[in-house]
């Protein structure tokens, strides 16, 4: 499940895009290494716990019962889909839209404190785990669009960063070590949910039939898998060849400064393991554009918290993210590749161990 390892010399804080253009263009994967000479078979420790999904970044999936008064939508707000679209919440980002800054904020702190209550983290730490991954938005720490929009003076999100550190008291009042995992951000790095936004969605009208003929009322309807797209630091239809020239780096740029607010923020915390700069990044992202924000991000968090352990999502793409010698040496580093078994052919847990070792 990982490959590991830590510090580094030369270090680089959030610049501007100038300077962060001029320290990223014409690096080849050779030039991310370290000296400290660090292999990942060095490694001892082992993380087993769960994921705090449907807390603090929603997904309809997790907690569908926050979605169910968004049923019925299309009768209420139909046929003008326009208006379905903006009174229908399918995640975070439309739920902060449909509802309004100041309902949806109401609801989500009752949300909150019932979704994750002490009674789970002492259940969790019964249990013999020793971590527990939490899953944050960028709009928790600098927020923008709809999440910056206030009413009576409240955010949709307002309080989130309050809960987190409620978590993480917990956490540590019970031994747990907490991975913190930047799953929202700026534009969505998937097109998912679980990004903060399910992009590209496609929205149409139908006119449903019935078996004799019967023509019922039109109903809006939508579909997404098929369509869904990404806008992160790079859109999920940049040319590959032409990819350095077409990075966003007003995304970029906010992604670097909402890290080191969290990093300087959490780096003394005796609670937290790590970081994950971004989850399941779409796999049609340039390698070489992720690599170099992973790179960026790892010299960040070697310079405010060298003991924390760096976790690099796959990507969908396996171990594709470490080859070419990239991040050689590097102490306190992780791959996250974390297989969807549902989807994936059956066979003993022995060979989804193998399989990750395979990786690197």
């Amino acid at each position: 499940r990982h490959c590991m390892q830590g510090p580094l010399g030369a270090q680089m804080g959030a610049r501007s895009a100038v300077v962060v253009r001029l320290a990223l263009v014409g690096l080849a994967a050779a030039h991310y290494t370290c000296d400290e000479g660090a292999h990942s078979s060095d490694s001892t420790w082992k993380v087993s716990g769960t994921s705090i999904g449907g807390f603090l970044v929603l997904e309809p999936w997790l907690t569908p019962s926050l979605f169910w008064q968004f049923l019925g939508s299309d009768a209420k707000y139909g046929p003008d889909i326009s208006e379905i679209k903006d009174h229908t919440g399918m995640d975070q980002m439309s739920f902060c839209r449909a509802l309004g800054p100041l309902e949806a904020n109401k609801q989500l702190r009752r949300h909150w404190k019932a979704w994750v209550t002490e009674a789970h983290i002492r259940a969790i730490a019964a249990t013999g785990a020793n971590t527990i991954r939490i899953p944050i938005g960028d709009y928790m720490f600098e927020p923008y669009g709809v999440y910056a929009q206030k009413e009576n003076g409240v955010r949709c999100n307002d309080g989130a960063v309050d809960e987190l550190n409620r978590v993480l008291t917990l956490a540590f009042k019970y031994g747990l070590k907490a991975l913190l995992d930047m799953h929202a951000w700026q534009g969505s790095q998937n097109g998912l949910d679980n990004s903060g936004e399910a992009k590209h969605i496609k929205w149409a009208s139908k006119t449903p039939t019935a078996p004799d003929g019967t023509q019922y009322a039109p109903i809006g309807t939508f579909s997404h898998w098929e369509s869904k797209g990404w806008d992160w630091i790079i859109s999920d239809t940049a040319d590959w060849g032409k990819a350095m020239e077409l990075i966003h780096w007003d995304h970029w740029n906010h992604s670097i400064r909402v890290l080191e607010k969290v990093v300087n923020e959490y780096a003394d915390h005796p609670a937290i393991w790590g970081l994950s700069p971004v989850n399941e990044v779409g796999m049609w992202t340039p390698m070489d554009v992720l690599r170099q924000f992973y790179w960026q991000v790892y010299r960040l968090v070697r310079m405010a918290a060298p003991k924390w352990i760096y976790v690099m999502d796959s990507s969908f793409r396996g171990g594709a993210v470490g080859k070419d010698g990239f991040m050689k040496g590097c102490p306190n580093r992780a791959l996250d590749i974390h297989p969807y078994h549902a989807w994936a052919p059956w066979g003993p847990i022995n060979s989804y161990y193998e399989r990750s070792c395979s990786w690197g």
